[in-house]
């Protein structure tokens, strides 16, 4: 026995209808959702200071080589370490934060920068900021205006370690000078002692700074070795020296001396 409606089912069109249905069930939810399904795509982000500190020894793309000077120009040149940009999940090194500002105006422009198979012999880390400072100290000798970023660089090519060791010294003295606080000692003791080490100094100049600094240090002990010595002449079982009482006399005239000129 036949269905009744087998003659109808059996005819094309009538087949290719339930075909379409079929299928428009299948993709009709699908259809709806799909544009949420599609990743949207990633702007390029110009990191700040503290991105750029913790990603710091992270290897950016083209081997830290500049994309943008590179298509534009066809030459190799390291990029700097203070324009970084991140884009779909890499990272991008520039010469100069005009080139970063370029590549996140046209990423698609610069991101597929090829470098070429000869490249040239690595720098150190410390050659690329003598570099660097180089270039900073000639745009401002030539009144083009350093960024601060450049000023970041001068700091740390030229004066951390030095200031590391000034604040070290301060830490290990905890120098108090007779008539001054606590901050103000502090701040005197790493001032003299940046001026002494100055490595732009003369010979004659550095010999004066010195002396300065010791004098200073001279004046933050005077109130203990004071102390120390009047301890001493007032005990009865200490024998007294004559050279002591000539220095004892000369300690009170300086503590004197001190306590004039503050006053």
């Amino acid at each position: 026995l036949k269905h009744p409606g087998s003659a109808r089912l059996q005819q094309p069109h009538y087949l290719l209808y339930q075909l379409k249905v079929q299928l428009w069930g299948v993709l009709k939810a699908p259809a709806e959702t799909a544009f949420l399904q599609v990743p949207l795509p990633q702007l390029p982000r110009l990191l700040d200071d503290g991105e750029r500190a913790r990603k710091a020894e992270a290897r950016a793309e083209l081997k830290d080589f500049c994309p943008v000077t590179l298509v534009e120009t066809g030459n190799l040149v390291k990029a700097s370490a203070y324009h970084l940009v991140e884009y779909n999940q890499n990272l991008f090194r520039f010469a100069s934060r005009e080139a970063a500002l370029k590549f996140m105006r046209q990423p698609l422009r610069y991101r597929n920068a090829k470098l070429p198979k000869k490249l040239p012999a690595e720098v150190s880390k410390e050659e690329r900021e003598a570099s660097h400072l180089l270039s900073c100290l000639v745009k401002g000798k030539d009144g083009r205006g350093l960024q601060p970023s450049d000023m970041v660089t001068y700091m740390q090519a030229s004066l951390a370690e030095l200031i590391c060791q000034g604040l070290v010294e301060c830490g290990e003295r905890r120098p108090l000078f007779p008539g001054k606080g606590p901050e103000e000692s502090a701040l005197l003791c790493l001032s003299r002692f940046l001026r002494a080490r100055n490595p732009l100094n003369t010979e004659m100049y550095a010999g004066k700074m010195s002396d300065a600094r010791e004098e200073f240090l001279k004046g933050c002990a005077l109130p203990s070795d004071l102390k120390e010595m009047t301890e001493k002449k007032m005990s009865p079982d200490y024998a007294w020296t004559s050279t002591e009482t000539a220095k004892f006399q000369e300690l009170c005239a300086r503590f004197d001396e001190v306590f004039s000129q503050r006053s």
